[in-house]
């Protein structure tokens, strides 16, 4: 959980969403901290967060239009698909270090694509790359979940 002496807006939200699992403005209520704690000890951080960032793909969608961003869905899919492949040969023989870079690379894609649970899936295998994360699974379904939202007419929530 994250404070700060900023106002809180949707650009800090954003830019901070990756990093904390909630923010609070100082000076901090301890209700509102109380309340927060509760929620992510009983593990609902990782498992409720949005399969994708709506509002990022909404301005993407804004800026270079429906084509373009099908466009680059499929580039993502024909990149990132092997990098899990590559991933996966490498935690099979336990290459931690290949893991890491490869995992960073695919969070790039994941991130640009506004993926959020598959770029924290991603951030998760940088720093534990022999963890038991299942990125296939997580990719697969955020690129499910993005094919599905640009299906149903590119609208938010």
């Amino acid at each position: 959980i994250g404070f700060s002496a900023h106002v809180i807006d949707d650009n800090l939200r954003q830019r901070t969403a990756g990093l904390f699992c909630g923010i609070i403005q100082k000076p901090i209520p301890r209700e509102e901290l109380y309340r927060m704690i509760a929620h992510y000890l009983q593990g609902k951080s990782h498992n409720a967060r949005a399969m994708l960032n709506e509002h990022q793909l909404a301005g993407d969608m804004a800026s270079v239009g429906p084509e373009k961003l099908r466009q680059w869905v499929t580039l993502f899919k024909d990149s990132a698909l092997p990098l899990v492949e590559e991933i996966e040969a490498a935690r099979a023989m336990n290459d931690d270090v290949n893991i890491k870079r490869l995992a960073h690379k695919l969070k790039s894609g994941c991130a640009s694509l506004g993926m959020t649970q598959a770029t924290d899936a991603c951030r998760e295998l940088e720093m534990q790359p022999l963890s038991e994360i299942d990125i296939k699974t997580i990719v697969t379904q955020g690129v499910t979940a993005l094919d599905a939202w640009i299906s149903s007419g590119f609208k938010e929530g």
